[in-house]
């Protein structure tokens, strides 16, 4: 795969699924800015392709203004990743209303105002590449995670299909991975029980590495997914076959 001249927007690219799919389009000669609220150490800096803002993407107008602003810096936006995203473990009767709209504010709001911004730039050439990152939860339901984080991630898989419908007349490829039990940050926190219980029921064996997401993204962002939309991506290890 190569990306000689493109130009990638990841959101929560500092850490996890977001910062291998940086280190993967870097590798391949994409341009890349990252969006994150945080900033780490992690070997992407040292790349002169890299660019991290830091910016919350709840806060929406700053965030369109930021990304219009990348686009009248570099001339063009190639490829969009929604990876930034939040968990929680709550029980169902320990939802509050501020533990919903936390979720949903980042998991699925900012998800599609990032795409909406990103795609009056894509209409305009006819051309880019959106990948959504929704989760096994979002297709199963989940006793391990939150209900409200499920939903949200039920809400990523629609919404990528309604946006590749819009899309697609202008040619562009809306597609969306929904990884299984991951390591990183989020699953770090879970009580080995649970996560004994989940490697069992994945045929694999094992969680997923962030790296083997990433392939998955990288993928759906190449020309060799042209003719691919709308579509979700199961890269859970077998977990869930449909």
């Amino acid at each position: 795969m190569d990306y000689t001249y493109s130009v990638a927007v990841i959101t929560g690219a500092e850490s996890g699924i977001g910062e291998q799919t940086a280190k993967k389009l870097l590798e391949n000669s994409c341009h890349v800015i990252g969006l994150d609220f945080s900033r780490t150490t992690n070997g992407n800096h040292k790349n002169p392709n890299y660019q991290l803002i830091q910016i919350d993407i709840t806060d929406l107008e700053k965030m369109q203004k930021t990304i219009d602003a990348v686009h009248r810096d570099w001339g063009r936006i190639d490829i969009l990743v929604n990876c930034a995203g939040v968990t929680s473990l709550q029980k169902v009767d320990d939802i509050k209303p501020a533990d919903w709209d936390r979720i949903m504010d980042i998991n699925l709001k900012a998800v599609f105002f990032c795409c909406q911004t990103v795609l009056k730039y894509m209409k305009v050439v006819k051309r880019g590449k959106i990948i959504n990152i929704s989760s096994n939860a979002g297709k199963e339901g989940g006793k391990a995670v939150g209900a409200h984080y499920s939903a949200s991630k039920a809400g990523v898989i629609s919404l990528t299909r309604s946006l590749a419908l819009d899309a697609a007349e202008y040619n562009i490829n809306i597609n969306c991975v929904a990884p299984g039990p991951t390591k990183t940050s989020m699953t770090q926190d879970w009580d080995e029980g649970t996560n004994k219980k989940l490697k069992e029921k994945i045929p694999l064996g094992r969680f997923a590495a962030p790296e083997e997401i990433a392939e998955a993204i990288a993928f759906l962002a190449s020309d060799s997914a042209d003719f691919i939309t709308g579509e979700t991506l199961n890269v859970n290890g077998g977990l869930l076959m449909d």
